[in-house]
C-alpha cells in the first residue's frame, strides 16, 4: 500500500501540481508583470548560483534525461568499459562538486531577505528536496555501481509506465531505499517549483520568449491584412470611384419618360360606358 502511494499516486500528484502550478503562475504574474520581473531577478541571484553550480546542474539533468529517453544509446556507450568509467566517474565528481555549490545556494537564501514569507518557506523546501536528490544519487553511485546502466534498465521503464498511465510500481519497490528516495525527491522537487521563486524565472523567460515569437507573427499579419485591404479596394472601390477629379462623362439625359401607358389606361368614361352596353347581354344570359 505504501508503495503504491509513493509510486504509483505521488507522481501524478507531482505532475499535476506543477503543470498546473506553473499554469496559474504564469497567469498571475502575467496580470502583474513588473513584480514578476522583481522576483525572477532575486531568484537568479538565489538559484542561479556560479558557474560550477549551472555546469553541474546541467549536466546532472542532461544525462538523466538522456537515460530516460535513449535508454538503449546509455547501454550502447556502457559497452565500452572506458566510456563506462568516464560517464560513472564524470557523474560522481560533478555530484559532488553539486552538493558543494548547495551549500552556497542555500546560504544565500538565508542572508537575503524575501519579501514574502510563503515564496521564503517553498523556497527552503525546493532547495531542501534538492539536497535530498543530490545526495542520494551521490551515495547511489558509490555504494551501487554501474547506476547508469542499471537506471536505464530500470528507472526507465518506470517512468514510461507512469507516463502511459500504469505505473509499474514494483520495477522501484524493488530497488535499495537510496533508489526510491532518490526517486520520491524528484517528483517533489517537481511539485515544489510553482510555488518557489524559480517559478518566475520560468513564467518571465516565457513571457519574453513568446514576445519574441509573437513581434514577427504580429508583423506578418499586418502585412497580409494591408495587401488583403489593398486588393479589396481596387476590386470594390475601382480608381474612378475614389479618384476625387473625376468627371462623369457628357450623356443624353431623357426629358420625359419613356413609359408608354397601355391601351386600357387611356380609356375615356365614354368609352367606358360603351364597355357597359356590351356586356349587358352577356348578364342578361347569366
Amino acid at each position: 500500500m505504501k508503495a503504491d502511494v509513493l509510486f504509483g499516486t505521488w507522481p501524478y500528484v507531482a505532475m499535476a501540481l506543477a503543470i498546473g502550478g506553473l499554469v496559474v503562475r504564469y497567469l498571475l504574474d502575467h496580470a502583474r508583470a513588473a513584480a514578476a520581473e522583481r522576483e525572477a531577478a532575486e531568484a537568479k541571484i538565489v538559484f542561479g548560483g556560479g558557474r560550477m553550480w549551472r555546469i553541474s546542474l546541467v549536466f546532472l539533468f542532461a544525462t538523466h534525461l538522456l537515460g530516460l529517453a535513449l535508454p538503449r544509446a546509455v547501454l550502447a556507450w556502457n559497452g565500452v568499459p572506458l566510456r563506462l568509467y568516464i560517464l560513472e566517474g564524470s557523474g560522481f565528481l560533478l555530484g559532488g562538486l553539486a552538493i558543494g555549490a548547495w551549500a552556497d545556494l542555500m546560504w544565500r537564501h538565508s542572508t537575503r531577505r524575501c519579501a514574502s514569507l510563503t515564496s521564503a518557506v517553498a523556497d527552503a523546501v525546493l532547495l531542501g528536496l534538492l539536497f535530498v536528490a543530490l545526495v542520494s544519487g551521490l551515495f547511489m553511485q558509490a555504494l551501487f555501481r554501474w547506476g547508469s546502466s542499471w537506471g536505464a534498465a530500470t528507472l526507465t521503464p518506470y517512468v514510461v509506465s507512469v507516463l502511459h498511465g500504469r505505473p509499474a510500481v514494483q520495477l522501484v519497490d524493488q530497488m535499495p531505499f537510496l533508489v526510491r528516495l532518490h526517486v520520491v525527491s524528484a517528483f517533489g522537487v517537481m511539485a515544489v517549483i510553482p510555488f518557489s521563486r524559480v517559478a518566475s524565472i520560468l513564467t518571465v523567460g516565457l513571457r519574453r520568449a513568446m514576445a519574441h515569437i509573437g513581434a514577427p507573427v504580429s508583423r506578418g499579419l499586418g502585412a497580409v491584412e494591408t495587401r488583403i485591404r489593398e486588393r479589396a479596394e481596387q476590386w470594390i472601390w475601382p480608381e474612378e470611384d475614389t479618384d476625387p477629379n473625376f468627371t462623369p462623362p457628357e450623356a443624353w439625359v431623357p426629358s420625359k419618360s419613356g413609359i408608354v401607358p397601355s391601351p386600357g389606361s387611356t380609356l375615356s368614361s365614354r368609352n367606358a360606358g360603351d364597355l357597359d352596353d356590351l356586356h349587358e347581354p352577356i348578364r342578361k344570359a347569366l
